[in-house]
């Protein structure tokens, strides 16, 4: 016992005090609690409050021995479901174990929420094959045509390209438009960001950007600027020279100004050098210049038209480039909505991925922005890869989802009138059941059910990516085979990669026939 001294009626006499020892107390409170939840846990206690599941208690999990899986070593077609008829399937095909029967059964099993009638039982529904509801206007054999006249005439198929962070950093993308332009020509990335939160992992081309830059977006616009194609809209440094000075004299200020920087990738042949590079901009209110400078030796300054229109300029050199800086000096508030890279003809694909939106964000695009790009870059296709933000337990439908998608596609359709819209449903998403292993989440078989129908409903296609990639724990099998992830959400590259060739195969065989 430990002993300490006290001053007693205040004078100068020390007692000696005993000190209470509490040592004991926290084994107290853990066995107690080591009681409590082994209860709870035989009670099989998991109530659901406000629309939230409490998760079930295994304190055993850990030490409990569990059946021992198979690994999955290599691709092989005892893994994969290999249809050379269709000209579809291929060496990344994951074989989807259970019927649409079956996917009713798992979700009735897991989620009493949801009503197992609900899911489309469709013929066409369990298919490699884009589905094409545009009936009449026969979108998807229209692209096909398109993309056959390309090399002959030398003419261009443009796709934008809207997902969530499945897509950033152009993973699936990056193949998707190697793929295309190896076979139907064309060059380079296509449009690009400013600014850029995944700019350090990105492969496909190399970027930095100066510190400066105001950049407003789908998630972040206090200032309700009108947003460009791509989602976002940036403005860069005001400078403080006067504009009555000539073009030297402001030109001394570039070191102030806000710049953006891009090197060529040597990841495919494609990307190794630039042909071109645009900027797009609008509501220049004072002189201001754009300076590219092309491989760190010429400089080429334009001015930039004054007034509020959407306004372009194109540098195209005498010869091929691997970088280019470019500097932005204004003294007033204007707008810059991307950089493009392109040649004359071919296939580009323009990645706009946002993460942790839905796509019922793309109706915040400005319309008039959105046929003045159009007019501009004449696309064709627009894909929207949705789905994987709004798996969540406060749903118990997805009825609100289907609403405010169609009327995104048919904001779409107002403003890009020649584009086919193509729907991809959410892919295979895992979380941990109650016994420690990973189940796809209940959710996704109801969520790619009303994709499918938003696709229907408003006359666009539809591509099933849930089945393709094998439906029912085919995440799982992505982990294993260290083509996605541990989150069990995400594709690495090497699944993009695999996911990219199903698509394109499914864009090819839609041409092919």
């Amino acid at each position: 016992m430990d002993f300490k001294k006290n001053k007693v009626n205040g004078d100068d006499n020390e007692k000696l005090k005993p000190v209470r020892n509490y040592i004991w107390r926290p084994f107290v409170i853990f066995f107690l609690s080591t009681i409590f939840l082994i209860i709870i846990q035989l009670l099989d206690f998991n109530p659901e409050i406000s629309g939230f599941r409490i998760k079930k208690i295994n304190l055993f999990l850990d030490i409990v021995k569990k059946k021992e899986k198979k690994k999955i070593t290599s691709l092989d077609n005892k893994h994969f479901n290999i249809n050379e008829s269709t000209n579809i399937a291929m060496a990344g095909r994951l074989k989807p174990e259970k019927s649409v029967e079956l996917s009713e059964n798992f979700m009735s099993q897991n989620d009493s929420s949801v009503n197992k009638n609900e899911f489309c039982k469709t013929e066409d529904f369990n298919t490699d094959r884009i589905v094409d509801f545009s009936h009449k206007r026969n979108d998807m054999k229209r692209l096909a045509a398109k993309l056959k006249q390309v090399k002959m005439a030398n003419k261009k198929v443009r796709i934008a390209y809207y997902g969530d962070s499945v897509i950033e950093g152009d993973i699936l993308v990056q193949d998707f438009r190697n793929y295309l332009q190896d076979n139907f020509g064309g060059r380079n990335v296509g449009f690009v960001p400013v600014t850029s939160v995944f700019s350090g992992f990105r492969q496909t081309i190399f970027h930095s950007y100066s510190p400066d830059w105001q950049t407003y977006s789908f998630l972040s616009n206090e200032k309700n600027v009108p947003l460009g194609i791509s989602g976002y809209t940036y403005i860069p440094k005001i400078l403080n020279y006067d504009s009555a000075l000539d073009e030297n004299a402001i030109l001394k200020d570039i070191d102030n100004s806000s710049w953006t920087e891009y090197r060529a990738a040597k990841i495919y042949k494609t990307l190794q050098f630039f042909n071109s590079v645009s900027i797009y901009y609008s509501h220049v209110k004072t002189k201001s210049y754009a300076v590219f400078t092309i491989d760190d030796t010429k400089r080429i300054i334009r001015p930039l038209e004054i007034g509020e229109d959407l306004e372009t300029i194109t540098i195209t050199p005498d010869k091929v480039f691997r970088k280019v800086k470019i500097n932005i000096l204004s003294n007033a508030e204007m707008f810059i909505y991307g950089v493009n890279f392109d040649d004359k003809g071919g296939v580009y694909i323009d990645n706009f991925s946002y993460r942790g939106i839905s796509g019922i964000e793309i109706k915040k695009i400005d319309g008039g922005l959105i046929k003045k790009f159009n007019d501009i870059l004449h696309y064709d296709l627009i894909i929207l890869q949705y789905g994987s933000n709004i798996i969540d337990p406060v749903y118990k439908t997805y009825k609100w989802y289907q609403r405010q998608m169609v009327s995104a596609i048919k904001y779409i359709n107002e403003n890009i009138k020649t584009a086919a819209v193509l729907t991809i449903s959410v892919h295979d998403i895992s979380i941990k059941n109650d016994n420690g292993e990973y189940d796809t989440n209940p959710r996704i078989p109801l969520l790619v059910k009303e994709q499918y129908n938003i696709a229907n409903l408003s006359k666009s296609s539809f591509w099933n990516l849930y089945y393709v990639m094998g439906s029912e724990k085919s995440m799982v099998r992505y982990v294993e085979n260290k083509q996605a992830n541990y989150d069990f959400t995400h594709f690495n590259m090497s699944g993009g990669r695999i996911l990219a060739e199903l698509l394109y195969r499914a864009i090819i065989n839609k041409k092919d026939n």
